[in-house]
């Protein structure tokens, strides 16, 4: 299947009057018939939230990534709650710790 997607973000009128850079961040990854996305909202109140916000997509991603290379499962089904669950908990963990560096 030939994916289509596009991953774009946009500086506020608020932040362009104050000079500030845009802290939102989306992208993208295809692994065969799925396509996987992921966007953040930085928090605009947070010193280098656009650093964070990219650093967290890309971490999701890779995530992803890596559990596309390395199944656990030989077959197609979706991850149940409790798996999706430890991705989450792993993306998470993974972003703090990338970030504290």
């Amino acid at each position: 299947m030939n994916w289509k997607a596009v991953a774009r973000s946009e500086i506020g009128t608020g932040h362009q009057k104050q000079g500030i850079v845009c802290q939102d961040y989306g992208n993208y990854c295809s692994f065969g018939d799925v396509i996987v996305g992921a966007i953040t909202d930085g928090a605009g109140s947070a010193k280098h939230s656009d650093v964070g916000s990219r650093l967290a997509v890309e971490t999701v991603l890779k995530c992803f990534s890596d559990i596309n290379e390395f199944p656990h499962k030989q077959d197609s089904q979706p991850l149940d709650k409790e798996e999706a669950q430890k991705v989450f908990a792993k993306s998470v963990n993974q972003v703090i710790k990338d970030n504290s560096s």
